[in-house]
């Protein structure tokens, strides 16, 4: 993947909180996807 010195410099100034943030949300997402869709395969 090749990015643009704009983007790497964006990217390091990211802070660390933000990135957790949506990480943990789409975590959640996904695994409220998955309790969903188990009791489905069990009939």
């Amino acid at each position: 993947m090749t990015t643009s010195p704009a983007h790497d410099q964006r990217i390091t100034q990211m802070n660390f909180a933000s990135v957790y943030l949506h990480y943990v949300k789409k975590f959640r997402k996904k695994d409220k996807q998955k309790k969903n869709y188990i009791p489905q395969l069990n009939g």
